[in-house]
């Protein structure tokens, strides 16, 4: 039977392991970083990585100089998402999903009238431990016209 040492010393090892799982970060990631989308729409769909639509993904507008949540909607039963109303400016487009990672794009707004999507976003969620990001065109980056 081992000794009593042995027990403290795999107790003290379990804690220290608790402790160090609590100290990773568990924060969300995209895999988009400084590229802005210019758009005259914000308008798009949220998919999984088999491409399929996500419903009841929570899709929110943030003014990037204020960091007020300026719109929020939920996507539809095929993930698209739209909004209107809102004035020409800089943004971020948050979407969030049980169970997926939190993506997230810079995006600027240039007219604040427009009625058709002509650039949707399509918002690729990855599970936990997976890379979410927003593409346009395919590619998860724009044209270089449509960066900033």
């Amino acid at each position: 039977m081992p000794s009593v040492s042995v027990f403290r010393v795999l107790r003290l090892l379990i804690s220290v392991g608790v402790v160090c799982l609590f100290a990773l970060d568990f924060s969300a990631t995209t895999c988009v970083s400084d590229k802005r989308f210019k758009v005259k729409k914000i308008c798009g769909s949220v998919v999984d990585a088999q491409m399929s639509g996500m419903s009841d993904a929570t899709i929110q507008i943030i003014d990037e100089v204020t960091n007020e949540n300026k719109a929020e909607g939920k996507s539809s039963d095929g993930g698209s998402f739209s909004f209107e109303g809102l004035p020409p400016g800089k943004y971020v487009l948050k979407v969030n999903q049980r169970g997926f990672w939190e993506a997230w794009q810079p995006i600027e707004l240039t007219e604040s009238s427009a009625s058709k999507c002509g650039k949707p976003v399509k918002v690729v969620m990855s599970p936990a431990g997976g890379c979410s990001f927003v593409q346009r065109n395919g590619n998860p980056y724009s044209r270089k016209e449509d960066q900033k």
